[in-house]
């Protein structure tokens, strides 16, 4: 009998524990964990609270760093979903110009430290090249690792990659639209073709706003990303053509600091 009653609170205590699910969002009609505890990058320490990680009423994603009883806490979700091959576009709704030092937004594919393809806007000190697309693993260099400067027109801009089995395609823009409106809207575009591209595996889509190296943010206050959207297309479909829906929405969607 105490060894059933040993066994029954065993059981119990695990249902407690797991009944503590990780929290999960909905974001662009995918669904996501949200990240907490203590760990890379950085590192830092992660916030799962809802003040630092929301959808708004519109729909838009906010990742937020705060201070929270004096430890500065970042911000990251990841797809509950694995995609493989296919295009990965995102809407990002903040001049990414206008962060303090040490500030780092990324967007990125991620299974392990050898298996990841990132696009990331630090700040390390420095405003001129604040764009970076990289495929991991390291050492880098030009034949993988890819800076160029923003030089944004508003908080409105586009960035994506598209892989495949031979290549990945990264490219960003002015605006939002699901393809590149017109070369005056370029902001940069490179292609890697070398021989780390990720294997299909069981890569997530991470967004995140943290810290470098876990210092202040240069300017001591809190920081913000938004993201309007993300669209996920697997290699087997096509991409619908959501510019003309935007164009047809409203004007073209560019937000300028005017």
């Amino acid at each position: 009998m105490k060894r059933v009653c040993l066994i029954s609170y065993f059981l119990l205590a695990i249902s407690c524990l797991t009944s503590v699910a990780q929290r999960t969002i909905q974001f662009s009609d995918l669904e996501w964990f949200v990240k907490d505890g203590f760990s890379g990058p950085g590192p830092n320490y992660w916030s799962d609270s809802s003040h630092s990680v929301w959808v708004d009423s519109n729909g838009f994603l906010h990742l937020k760093i705060r201070k929270v009883a004096g430890v500065w806490h970042c911000a990251e979700i990841y797809s509950v979903k694995e995609f493989g091959y296919g295009e990965y576009k995102f809407h990002v709704a903040t001049n990414l110009e206008d962060y303090a030092a040490n500030v780092i937004a990324g967007l990125f594919l991620y299974e392990n430290d050898s298996s990841e393809i990132d696009i990331e806007f630090p700040n390390r000190g420095s405003h001129s090249l604040l764009g970076w697309y990289t495929v991991q693993p390291g050492p880098y260099s030009h034949s993988n690792h890819e800076k160029f400067a923003l030089n944004l027109s508003g908080s409105y801009s586009t960035h994506s990659f598209i892989w495949k089995k031979d290549l990945i395609e990264f490219e960003s823009y002015h605006g939002h639209a699901d393809s590149l409106p017109g070369q005056n809207h370029l902001i940069n575009r490179w292609t890697y073709v070398g021989q780390n591209i990720p294997k299909e595996g069981k890569e997530h889509l991470h967004l995140n706003l943290w810290l470098d190296e876990g210092k202040a943010p240069g300017d001591q206050k809190e920081v913000e990303l938004v993201i309007n959207y993300v669209h996920v297309y697997p290699e087997e479909t096509s991409s619908p053509n959501y510019y003309a829906i935007f164009e047809n929405a409203f004007p073209f969607y560019n937000q300028s600091d005017d």
